[in-house]
């Protein structure tokens, strides 16, 4: 076998330095189109009623809520631009017993005292995995389940995810 072509080396390079920036989590603003992996959150954590009375709650909107795969996607609106914002989304410790069940997240936002007013708008995903595995618990016999999004300090939700299905 004879040494590699040299276009076959070039793309070979280009997949080996877009797996070392995906590994690396680049977040900055010039890491490449479909590279960028600074919105990836982590899974959804089950938690008691006195953890909730505890989240972060700055402000912000859920303009949009969608279910792909294994991964709750919200684009969210808030103001800032002068500090990173933290998000989180928790889950009651309870399922609701409708048909199809349904179980009320809560959006944790930490705006670090950011006092900057610009308007800003993006998405943010969220792990399915451990809500999965605890409904699987509960409801064995069911893959169906309504997630009902709140924004952070209201007693309703924001928005209703369709469904969920596994």
């Amino acid at each position: 076998m004879g040494p590699a072509a040299p276009g076959a080396r070039t793309i070979g390079a280009l997949m080996l330095a877009g797996a070392l920036l995906a590994a690396s989590g680049c977040g900055a603003p010039e890491c490449p189109t479909g590279l960028d992996v600074r919105y990836a959150g982590p899974d959804i954590e089950l938690v008691d009623e006195a953890t909730l009375a505890g989240l972060a709650a700055d402000e912000v909107v859920v303009a949009d809520a969608s279910v792909t795969g294994n991964s709750l996607r919200l684009a969210v609106v808030y103001t800032g631009g002068c500090e990173v914002h933290a998000f989180k989304v928790h889950a009651g410790s309870s399922f609701r017993s409708t048909d199809p069940p349904e179980i009320d997240l809560y959006l944790a936002h930490d705006a670090h005292g950011d006092a900057c007013e610009t308007s800003i708008t993006e998405e943010r995903f969220f792990g399915l995995i451990s809500l999965k595995e605890a409904y699987r618990r509960a409801f064995p016999d069911d893959n169906r389940l309504i997630l009902r999004v709140h924004e952070p300090g209201a007693s309703e939700p924001a928005r209703l995810v369709s469904l969920y299905k596994f």
